[in-house]
């Protein structure tokens, strides 16, 4: 229980739950040069709602992060939880 409380009121950053980062720029990101994101594209506009190749061309910046499991669990953090904070506080 301890934990738990102790998790409710710490403020946890990106960088304290990730095991890696790196930048990557892809110039043509709808087709991408990086054969590692090939596939998660295709993907991503074959199946998620919204998406399309015919909108506006996104940034061709790339920032990846490798969230560490062990450390997620260690704060009871939940990716869907990451995924809100970020579009909350992120431009579109």
């Amino acid at each position: 229980m301890a934990r738990e409380v102790g998790n409710a009121i710490e403020h946890t950053t990106l960088g304290q739950l990730a095991a890696s980062s790196a930048i990557y720029y892809d110039p043509e990101p709808r087709k991408t040069i990086i054969k590692a994101d090939e596939e998660l594209l295709a993907f991503h506009y074959q199946f998620m709602p919204g998406a399309s190749q015919d909108e506006e061309a996104p940034s061709p910046w790339l920032l990846r992060l490798e969230l560490d499991c062990a450390k997620m669990l260690g704060k009871a953090m939940e990716i869907e939880h990451i995924e809100r904070v970020l579009q909350e506080s992120l431009p579109e």
